[in-house]
């Protein structure tokens, strides 16, 4: 019951982000400029994304970010690509 619930406002914004999608193509009627419509269209695409009205995804963390809680990050270089694979060969 608690999935139905959650999901209710997502599908709800996806119909209504399709209806909006269907009347604005070729027209601006119901809004008082493109910049208005855009807008609305960004709402509903935020809420058919699964997202409560001001709520924002999760930004992803960053080797400074890690290290600040005490996750250790090495980065490397990739691996150079030596024989027939790096020539371009068949049996890569």
């Amino acid at each position: 019951m608690k999935a139905f619930v959650r999901m209710m406002p997502r599908i709800e914004a996806a119909e209504t982000l399709a209806a909006v999608n269907r009347a604005a193509l070729g027209n601006n009627v119901g809004f008082s400029s493109d910049i208005d419509r855009q807008r609305m269209i960004e709402q509903l695409e935020h809420r058919a994304r699964g997202f409560a009205p001001g709520e924002e995804p999760a930004r992803t963390a960053n080797p400074d970010d890690l290290a600040g809680m005490g996750i250790g990050v090495v980065i490397e270089d990739a691996p150079i690509a030596t024989g027939s694979a790096a020539a371009g060969g068949e049996n890569g």
